[in-house]
């Protein structure tokens, strides 16, 4: 089942895309057009220094030192960043960018079994 965030009023969306090294996120209000509240990424993960920054509209700019020795690691710092920072509540979805190539898949496409 997918949520619909148009059918939640005020409901947001969260967005993450995942990779080897970062960890991207987005979050926006519902409406037409959506409105991002906060954006930002974890970087060089699983290595020492890895941090957190992130940049909104009315928000100072964040950069912070993150553990994150592994993509999982690294989500749940940005959930954590986004609880205390009061920026959990109201999502109605969440979406995460899969890239998987090869001949048959070239463009967007439902993931499917």
């Amino acid at each position: 089942m997918t949520a619909n965030p148009s059918t939640h009023p005020g409901g947001r969306v969260l967005t993450v895309n995942g990779g080897s090294s970062s960890v991207k996120f987005a979050l926006f209000e519902s409406g037409s057009p959506p409105r991002r509240v906060v954006g930002g990424a974890v970087e060089r993960v699983g290595l020492p220094d890895a941090f957190l920054r992130a940049k909104g509209p009315g928000r100072a700019d964040v950069r912070q030192p993150l553990a994150a020795g592994d993509p999982a690691a690294a989500v749940a710092g940005v959930v954590d960043w986004l609880a205390a920072a009061g920026d959990l509540g109201g999502i109605a979805a969440v979406g995460h960018r899969v890239v998987h190539g090869g001949p048959k898949h070239f463009d967007p496409a439902v993931v499917t079994p």
